[in-house]
């Protein structure tokens, strides 16, 4: 999708730009018909649209989800409808097959007369999550696809005069308690469009007369803003978030020149202006690396003088241990970001780069297109909110190695500084203690196997972008799907490899097989190509095939097969069809070890 949007924005760009100039709901419908002659080829997403209102969001929502590189195919349901919907075998939902179900709750339309409700006759709220959370549940045991029920929107004003926050407050509550029933059923997201309308001003997004009149839960003319938040949730079901971000040091990080003020004279901590809006960015960053995105540095400065500042100014939120990667020197940009890319091991594109001069940012945009380079804003103070409208580094949900990230590239690094001090490779690898944990796909470690095939791009064999609702239906066909977490002497790794297994009488086909970057170059790969033949004779297949499908990122698994002792069937511009016979096994490396009870059904087929 990511191709998609970069080859695509810039002819699409005009539209874009004429329609934010008039944010109105015709410019959205012209905008829609010029979208579909512009990009008839976008992908697209299967979306439903479930209301207890009349909510007909499709033109903006469509514009919206446009704008971010797909292309959403509708099914509405009818008016209220949205119970039997979900529960009702063989329903007009179900038979749609949707990729994602918007549901969309209006407050009076859930709780009758609750807008004149004084705080003493306002209802219970457990007895109806309890029976939402039980709804969600049953759609979930027919259906993976994802579900997005946004908040509920507090009413502009309510009983009690000045003073009467009562129904405001207890929509407060009702939102909270949506949350956690929607965490309780995998696959569920609440987008906060309450917050939105709050940000946006609450008396605007309800209009009486439509309400009267059609029962029109949200006022059509905050459809823009509505769709953005909904539309940019929906991207994040398909599009792989940024990995790091990459950001100057002077007049980004801190204010000043360092060369100049010295490290007494930046700007970067306490709470007085503009030095609290710099240290409230660090602290931005530093919220976006505890939830998995590294942070790098390249900055036109004098290392030691940049060393000097994290020394001297210990009142810095941020610190050198918060960074994984530095360029610090007067090269050209590009370059730093390229090194920085190649150090950490991953793509260009899964960097975004912030900085406060536009020329850098230009001559980013220009020798490194993949990469996604933003100017600051003008004033420090609006650092960190335009951090947290970035969408580059969304995430539904955040998996324990996302979380765990910034210490996983640590461990990286303190496995290359033992490589570069071992005397010959085995004794390193001997030295690590590596163990391979394979383990069946369940819902522990689901939502990680579905991230790491969306996104693990240089030892990808085949590089299939299979969703949710594809992987669960192969394994109901009878396809395995396992996961292999990885350990050491220095910790745990986890789940760093995804195989996806399919089966025709004798022969067992590895549709899928890809590991992170983070430990190419251990063998592993050879250690978990060993369980899977132990796999496929554990199902009676005596030949394994695979296949390599050729990207412009997947080169270093461009030779896996043929070093493991598979025999080429066939090969053509798209790729090419490796097999072996099951005769004799691959051997597992000695320096690792395949962990648990599936190790002994594994040795004894």
């Amino acid at each position: 999708m990511l191709r998609f949007v970069q080859n695509s924005m810039d002819a699409l760009g005009q539209i874009f730009e004429g329609l934010d100039s008039n944010p109105c709901l015709s410019e959205y419908a012209a905008a829609a018909r010029k979208l579909r002659e512009a990009a008839p080829g976008m992908p697209e997403l299967r979306v439903a649209v479930l209301s207890n209102h009349t909510f007909e969001i499709e033109t903006a929502l469509e514009v919206e989800c446009a704008r971010r590189g797909f292309r959403p195919v509708f099914y509405q349901a009818g008016y209220d409808q949205y119970r039997q919907e979900l529960l009702a075998s063989g329903s007009g939902l179900e038979s749609f097959r949707p990729d994602a179900v918007l549901i969309s709750l209006d407050l009076e339309s859930t709780f009758p007369g609750i807008s004149a409700a004084e705080a003493s006759g306002l209802p219970s709220l457990s007895e109806w999550l309890e029976g939402f959370q039980a709804l969600l549940a049953a759609w979930r045991k027919r259906s993976p696809a994802a579900v997005f029920v946004h908040d509920f929107i507090p009413p502009a004003v309510s009983a009690g005069g000045p003073a009467g926050a009562a129904l405001f407050d207890w929509t407060m509550e009702l939102n909270a308690g949506l949350r956690r029933a929607a965490s309780a059923v995998e696959g569920v997201f609440v987008p906060a469009v309450a917050q939105a309308a709050c940000a946006d001003g609450l008396t605007g997004w309800r209009d009486l007369r439509f309400w009267y009149l059609a029962r029109v839960g949200i006022n059509p003319k905050k459809f823009p803003i509505l769709a953005a938040n909904l539309a940019r949730c929906l991207a994040a079901l398909r599009r792989p978030a940024a990995k790091c971000v990459v950001f100057d040091l002077d007049n980004t990080v801190w204010g000043g020149i360092l060369g100049d003020a010295g490290p007494q004279g930046i700007r970067c901590a306490g709470t007085e202006y503009p030095a609290g809006a710099y240290a409230d960015f660090q602290r931005a960053l530093l919220a976006l690396r505890s939830r998995g995105i590294l942070l790098a540095v390249a900055s036109k400065n004098d290392w030691p003088l940049v060393e000097e500042a994290f020394r001297a100014r210990d009142d810095m939120p941020l610190r050198p241990e918060h960074i994984a990667a530095w360029e610090v020197h007067w090269n050209p940009k590009p370059e730093s970001l390229e090194r920085i890319a190649r150090k950490l091991n991953i793509g260009l594109d899964s960097l975004v780069f912030l900085d406060d001069n536009p020329a850098e940012v230009d001559l980013v945009r220009m020798a490194c297109p993949a990469v996604r380079a933003y100017q600051m804003p003008a004033q420090p103070e609006r650092f960190a909110a335009f951090l947290w409208k970035l969408e580059d580094f969304d995430q539904l949900k955040l998996s324990e190695e996302d979380r765990r990230r910034a210490e996983l590239y640590q461990l990286r690094e303190k496995q290359e500084r033992m490589a570069a001090a071992a005397t010959d490779l085995e004794s390193f690898y001997r030295s690590l203690k590596t163990v391979l944990a394979p383990e069946p796909c369940g819902e522990r470690n689901f939502d990680r196997i579905v991230q790491l095939i969306r996104k693990t791009n240089q030892f990808n064999l085949t590089t299939r972008r299979h969703d949710r609702n594809t992987l669960m239906e192969r394994i109901a066909g009878g396809s395995e799907l396992w996961g292999f977490r990885a350990s050491d002497i220095h910790g745990d790794h986890g789940l760093i490899a995804v195989a996806l297994l399919d089966f025709d009488g004798s022969t067992c086909i590895i549709d899928t097989l890809l590991m992170s970057c983070r430990v190419i170059g251990r063998t592993l790969e050879t250690a978990i190509l060993h369980f899977l033949e132990g796999r496929a004779l554990a199902r009676g297949a005596r030949l394994l095939k695979g296949e390599y499908l050729p990207t412009a990122k997947n080169g270093p698994c461009r030779e896996f097969y043929r070093q493991h002792g598979f025999a080429l069937e066939a090969e053509d511009e798209r790729g090419a069809t490796w097999a072996k016979t099951l005769d004799s096994r691959t051997g597992c490396p000695e320096w690792i070890t395949i962990s648990g009870e599936l190790t002994e059904a594994c040795a004894k087929t």
